[in-house]
């Protein structure tokens, strides 16, 4: 029950230990190492985890009912579009 607490405590006892060693060998990267790798997994289970939680009734995505631009014309109202051709002219 409690490994997921039990593992990253033992492997950082045992990188401590090595870190102290009097050698110029640097042992302890290796079980520093596995701690990160642990560490970045169990994030990537907690995440998806989160995604798998939510209720089947609320949509995992929301769209937004927002229009973005002008609104469109009526019938009955002129629109008039001036622009400069590459030329330089007005059209």
């Amino acid at each position: 029950m409690y490994l997921n607490l039990l593992i990253p405590a033992i492997i950082g006892i045992v990188s401590f230990a090595l870190a102290i060693l009097p050698t110029d060998v640097y042992y302890y990267q290796t079980p520093m190492g596995i701690i990160g790798k642990f560490y970045a997994n169990s994030m990537l289970v907690l995440i998806n985890s989160r995604m798998l939680l939510g209720s089947e009734e609320v949509p995992s995505t929301i769209v937004s009912e927002m229009k973005f631009g002008a609104a469109p014309a009526a019938a009955n109202d002129s629109v008039h579009i001036t622009g400069i051709s590459q030329s330089g002219k007005e059209v």
